[in-house]
C-alpha cells in the first residue's frame, strides 16, 4: 500500500534550519476478529506531524534542536472479549481505540567547552489511549522524559584522565485493566471481573563513568549504571505478564585498543 510522505527544510541562516513534516500512518488488523465469524478489521489509520528547527551553537561545535510533533492513530483494535479460534486470529475486537500523542521534543549536543561535552534531552508527551465515549483505559507513555548525560575532560589535572555523570528520569506512568476471578466452580478464570492499577511512580536513574587514556592506543574505562540500585519498572505490561524490572546497581570495567 502507499503511505503518503511529506517533508521541507528552509535554512534561515547558515546556522539555523526550520523543517516540517507529515507522514499518513495505516497499521493492518487484519488478524482481529470482530466475532468468530468475522469480519476481520479494517486498518488503523491516522498521521503524524513535525515542526522543529535546528540551532547551531558555539561555531558548529554545540547542536540544538526543538521539535512539536502530533501523532494520531483512530479506529485501532480495542478487546472486548476473548474467545479462542483454532487459528491465528484474535477474536473478539472492535476498532474503536482512538490514540493521539502530542507533545515537544528539545535537545542539546555538543561541547559547552572544549573541557565538557554534554547530552541532553527532553520530551514533553500528552498522551491519551481512548475508546469511543472518550473513556481513557491506558496510560503507559509517561508525561516528562529527562535524559542527560556530561562529560568532563580533567587533563588539565591528570593527562588522559575524564570523568563523566548522567541521569535519566521521567514521571509516573500506569495501566489500567481488568480480569476475571478465578470460578471454583467452572476450575477456570471466567468469574467476575476485578479492575487493577499498574503504577511507576516518577523515578531517577544515575550514572557515573570515568576513563583513562592509557596512549593514543589504549583506554581503560569504568562506568557504574543505577548507581543508587533503584528498583523501578522499565516496562509496564498486564496483570500477569510484560512487567519487567530495569537493570539493578552494575559495574562494567573495559580496556579498549585501537590501532
Amino acid at each position: 500500500s502507499f503511505t503518503p510522505y511529506a517533508g521541507a527544510v528552509y535554512e534561515l541562516t547558515p546556522s539555523v534550519s526550520l523543517y516540517a513534516s507529515r507522514s499518513e500512518i495505516e497499521k493492518s488488523q487484519s488478524r482481529y476478529l470482530e466475532t468468530l465469524a468475522g469480519p476481520t478489521l479494517k486498518p488503523a489509520t491516522g498521521s503524524n506531524t513535525e515542526l522543529g528547527v535546528k540551532v547551531g551553537l558555539a561555531g558548529g561545535k554545540l547542536l540544538a534542536s526543538a521539535a512539536l510533533f502530533d501523532v494520531r492513530l483512530e479506529n485501532e483494535a480495542v478487546y472486548m472479549l476473548w474467545s479462542p479460534t483454532g487459528s491465528n486470529a484474535y477474536c473478539c475486537y472492535q476498532a474503536i481505540g482512538n490514540k493521539s500523542s502530542r507533545g515537544v521534543d528539545l535537545e542539546l549536543n555538543g561541547k559547552l567547552t572544549d573541557e565538557w561535552e554534554v547530552a541532553f534531552g527532553y520530551t514533553f508527551n500528552k498522551n491519551q489511549d481512548r475508546q469511543e465515549g472518550n473513556e481513557n483505559f491506558s496510560s503507559v507513555t509517561p508525561r516528562h522524559i529527562l535524559k542527560l548525560w556530561s562529560n568532563h575532560n580533567l587533563g588539565r589535572f591528570v593527562p588522559g584522565l575524564s570523568a563523566g555523570w548522567g541521569v535519566n528520569a521521567q514521571s509516573a506512568n500506569y495501566r489500567s485493566d481488568s480480569v476475571p476471578a478465578y470460578n471454583p466452580a467452572s476450575g477456570e478464570f471466567d468469574g467476575d471481573y476485578h479492575a487493577y492499577n499498574i503504577v511507576q511512580k516518577k523515578y531517577a536513574v544515575w550514572a557515573l563513568r570515568a576513563a583513562y587514556e592509557i596512549n593514543p592506543q589504549w583506554t581503560l574505562a569504568a562506568n557504574v549504571d543505577n548507581v543508587f540500585d533503584k528498583r523501578y519498572f522499565s516496562t509496564i505490561g498486564y496483570s500477569g505478564y510484560g512487567n519487567f524490572y530495569g537493570e539493578p546497581r552494575k559495574l562494567t570495567v573495559t580496556l579498549k585498543a585501537s590501532y
